[in-house]
């Protein structure tokens, strides 16, 4: 986004050659925000004021499909197969399929936390991890049942990132720390401490196991 607020201009940029691809114009006037891509990177989307995410082809910049949830979005998610894409608003988390539009499952997140700022899903696709303050909240995908709590931070979690091998989840945190645990049991592996006061950003390595 650009320019004054009342007056937003989505811009898509290929990031190799540093050249503009796309001005999303039609979705300039009362835009919410970019959510993001789809892991083959021929869709984007877009979340609006009136809770509402559009799907996009890039390439065309047409209209594919748009989604609708009953309260103010907090997070959207594809997940990495490209078949479904996540929805959270406030406790309820909402799976859709990309291709027909259909509801797979919406369920409530326990009534004590809230999806705030990332939901991401794990690389087999079967699990989803969201941000509830100072904790990460794991999620089976197919029942909505709630896996494990992570808990252990001192301050609020601002990331989260599962391993390449899906063994392992990563939460970083305002107290300085990014903490490793193992997924399924919630064991911590080991926690990093950066004394920097700054807000922390971590990357795994796709050819490593942490």
């Amino acid at each position: 986004k650009e320019g004054n607020p009342n007056d937003v201009r989505f811009k898509l940029w290929d990031s190799t050659r540093g050249k503009e691809i796309k001005t999303l114009e039609k979705y300039a006037k009362g835009s919410g925000s970019f959510v993001g891509l789809s892991p083959d990177s021929k869709t984007i989307a877009l979340a609006f004021p009136d809770n509402s995410v559009k799907l996009l082809d890039i390439a065309t910049g047409k209209e594919i499909k748009t989604f609708k949830v009953n309260s103010r979005l907090e997070e959207v998610s594809f997940s990495p197969d490209g078949k479904t894409i996540a929805l959270a608003s406030q406790s309820i988390v909402k799976l859709l399929d990309i291709e027909t539009g259909k509801e797979i499952k919406t369920f409530r997140v326990n009534s004590r936390f809230r999806v705030r700022r990332e939901l991401k899903f794990s690389p087999n696709s079967k699990t989803i991890a969201f941000i509830s303050t100072d904790s990460v909240n794991l999620v089976d995908s197919t029942t909505g049942v709630e896996i494990e709590t992570l808990e252990g931070h001192s301050g609020g979690v601002t990331s989260v990132s599962f391993s390449p091998n899906g063994k392992n989840i990563t939460s970083a945190s305002h107290d300085g720390t990014v903490k490793l645990c193992e997924l399924f049991n919630g064991r911590e592996i080991k926690t990093f401490k950066d004394d920097s006061q700054e807000e922390i950003n971590y990357s795994f390595f796709p050819f490593q196991n942490t």
